[in-house]
């Protein structure tokens, strides 16, 4: 029997029993979808994450107390105000901003929403690669004249005003003063590596607020974060052990270990990556489940498939047919059976992965490597569960097989 016939009888085989074939095929088509869509979805989320990180950069870096380094009941060490004049002078070359957090109910006229206040210096939004939607960010000169000035997060703004523009030169009240609105936040986009800021953030000059802040359970002002970001990806290294090497000289340890912790953007990343590549193999194994779950369903039909067909099995080793034609018959019945399966998978898993795509508004990205194991799973399916049932059909007796009804 040559090729292209197998694929005529196949193909007959395969029309005359449709409702069966596609139940068979289910199986294959779900799993085929899933391992599609799972490595597909998981390269676009990864992208975007990406992305995100890009407007940072993994040459920022971050200086904190290092609470876990202190026994408990042990009161923690938080640096002063003046070492943030001596670390802008040792780390030259790098933007340097402080950070001071608190959270303050927002007012305009009567009405109050509730935000998370940050202290900071101007650098701090091209640390963040933070985009404004309109007016201008805090200034040098407001750090110097110690201005009540305000850059409000997009959400905020538009609660009190009508739209961003409005809210420029207005005045909010937090913390029993009054701010003026020198700029919105554009739309804040997600990333791993994060400062906590949202769209309900508000950024004022760090020296107003720390001047707000109550002060008396550390003995006086205290930084509590300090941020980083070189120039060159090169000197993070080296700023990094600059930034450690006066804070241990400074501070000294408390029981052998740093009072402070520095920590690299670079690292969240590559965690980041790790958790990603984890999670993105676990559901794709998970997906294959259903795969092989498919794969067993091929199997017992084509053994059904045996049963019902024994019979003309006889009929055809009576009239000459050698047991390899047998065997390629109901291998190429099972492997058209997978490759079908698998072809639809694959448009299933790029329809899924096209609805993600917008859902989550993320580009759209479809490799080859899905797609080419798509196939490839579909094809070593079919040869593996029809060898079975292809091999069982061929060594039938013609003799015995004639006499089955």
């Amino acid at each position: 029997m040559n090729l292209s016939e197998g694929f005529r009888q196949s193909w007959e085989t395969i029309g005359h029993n449709r409702m069966r074939t596609f139940l068979t095929m289910l199986g294959m088509n779900i799993g085929v979808a899933s391992v599609i869509a799972v490595m597909a979805t998981g390269l676009m989320g990864r992208g975007a994450i990406m992305k995100g990180i890009e407007n940072i950069g993994s040459s920022l870096l971050w200086v904190q107390a290092a609470k876990t380094s202190y026994p408990t009941g042990k009161a923690v060490t938080y640096m002063r105000t003046e070492d943030l004049t001596m670390l802008e002078s040792i780390v030259q070359g790098a933007w340097i901003s402080p950070n001071l957090r608190s959270d303050h109910a927002v007012g305009h006229r009567g009405d109050q929403e509730m935000a998370s206040v940050y202290g900071i210096w101007p650098a701090y939004h091209r640390m963040w690669g933070r985009a404004l939607q309109t007016g201008r960010f805090v200034s040098q000169e407001d750090i110097d004249m110690r201005r009540r000035v305000t850059v409000l997060g997009l959400n905020t703004a538009r609660a009190f005003f009508p739209s961003p523009d409005d809210a420029l030169g207005q005045s909010v009240t937090f913390a029993g003063r009054d701010f003026t609105v020198v700029g919105v936040m554009a739309k804040k986009a997600r990333s791993p590596v994060d400062d906590g800021s949202d769209d309900d953030t508000a950024y004022v000059p760090y020296e107003v607020l720390s001047d707000l802040t109550s002060w008396d359970e550390y003995g006086g002002p205290r930084v509590m974060r300090i941020y980083f970001k070189v120039r060159d990806l090169g000197d993070l290294d080296f700023v990094a052990a600059q930034v450690g090497h006066y804070l241990d000289h400074r501070y000294g340890t408390i029981e052998g270990k740093p009072r402070f912790v520095v920590r690299k953007a670079e690292d969240s990343i590559q965690t980041t990556n790790k958790v990603f590549d984890i999670i993105t193999t676990v559901i794709t194994l998970i997906a294959a489940i259903s795969l092989v779950v498919g794969g067993i369903g091929i199997m017992n039909i084509m053994l059904i498939t045996v049963t019902e067909r024994t019979r003309e099995i006889g009929i055809r080793k009576a009239l000459g047919a050698k047991r390899h034609d047998i065997l390629a018959q109901f291998l190429i019945e099972s492997v058209i059976i997978c490759l079908i399966g698998g072809g639809f998978g694959i448009l299933l898993g790029i329809g899924i992965t096209a609805v993600v795509s917008v859902v989550q508004h993320w580009e759209y990205s479809l490799p080859w490597t899905p797609i080419v194991i798509g196939l490839v799973v579909s094809l070593s399916i079919g040869l593996f569960f029809g060898i079975y049932p292809a091999t069982k059909a061929a060594r039938l007796d013609p003799v015995v097989a004639l006499t089955k009804e």
